[in-house]
Formats: structure tokens, C-alpha cells, sequence
């Protein structure tokens, strides 16, 4: 529900403000990458330097898609690792 209500607002917002607001996201999830990850490792029981990983990898996405945000011309491309 929330995103639906969400969304009309996200669709206006201009295609550089939504890479801004996703780079962001890349920036504050390393600054607190060893908190986050503390929580994972409490929450699922892996290694902290596992943890530590899941946290960069997931930001690589919220980075990731930043730099796509403004280049959306409607095609599909690989990802940088490839095979995806």
C-alpha cells in the first residue's frame, strides 16, 4: 500500500533527483555498513566478514541503479559481472 501511494509522486520526480536520492542510500548503507551488518549476523547467525559482504553487495544495487536512473531509455542490458 505504501508503495502504491508512493508511486505517483516518484514517477514526477525528475530522472537526476532519483539517482541522487539512490546514491544516497549507496552512501548512508557504507557509512553503516558495520552496524547493518552486525544486525545480519545477529539476525542469521553468519560470520561478521559475510555480513560485511551482504551489506556491500547490497549497496552495489541502490549504486548501481543510481547511475541508471538517468539513462532510462526503455532497454534491458547485463549486468557488470555479466551472465545476469
Amino acid at each position: 500500500d505504501a508503495a502504491a501511494t508512493a508511486l505517483p509522486d516518484w514517477s514526477a520526480t525528475p530522472p537526476r533527483t532519483r539517482a541522487e536520492v539512490l546514491r544516497k542510500v549507496h552512501a548512508l548503507m557504507i557509512e553503516r555498513l558495520e552496524p547493518l551488518a552486525k544486525i545480519i549476523t545477529l539476525e542469521n547467525g553468519k560470520p561478521l566478514a559475510d555480513s560485511r559482504a551482504e551489506v556491500r553487495y547490497a549497496a552495489e544495487f541502490f549504486r548501481w541503479y543510481s547511475e541508471e536512473a538517468c539513462r532510462n531509455l526503455g532497454s534491458v542490458s547485463h549486468a557488470p559481472a555479466g551472465g545476469y
